[in-house]
């Protein structure tokens, strides 16, 4: 795991990387369907973190856009807690399956739980994040053509 997930450091002040919860950012939902994998992830805004993910295999399935990168976390938290607390799923992947961009404790198996669901749960908690943080919800989510 890394530091930006435990919170050591000022993550205000990441300038060498890691998120940056005070700046504009992303949930992200990807497949990888070599691996039978979905992940979900955040970003900052002008990252190539997806970009790299990209180049490894993944597809983005689903993007959400918020002006706050805290509420971004606030979304990914309560999609990982769906996922483990309520559904009872380990993650998927292992380290060595992410060697370059890591993010494997953020996967699960595409057979668990269909992608509709998941695409379904985060639109729901972006509301609700956009919701309690006064904002609303953003015209910039984007989708994928190909699920």
């Amino acid at each position: 795991m890394n530091n930006r997930s435990h919170g050591q450091g000022c993550p205000e002040c990441a300038e060498g990387g890691g998120f940056n919860p005070g700046k504009p950012g992303y949930v992200y939902f990807l497949e990888h369907r070599g691996f039978g994998a979905y992940k979900v992830g955040i970003t900052n805004v002008g990252t190539n973190r997806l970009a790299a993910f990209q180049l490894r295999g993944w597809h983005i399935l689903t993007l959400e856009l918020f002006e706050t990168g805290s509420h971004a976390q606030t979304v990914e938290r309560a999609v990982k807690s769906w996922w483990r607390s309520a559904l009872g799923l380990p993650a998927f992947l292992g380290p060595a399956d992410t060697p370059r961009t890591g993010g494997w404790s953020e996967t699960i198996a595409a057979d668990a739980v269909s992608a509709f669901e998941c695409i379904d749960r985060i639109r729901a908690e972006a509301t609700t994040a956009h919701a309690v943080g006064h904002l609303p919800p953003t015209e910039a989510r984007l989708f994928a053509t190909e699920l």
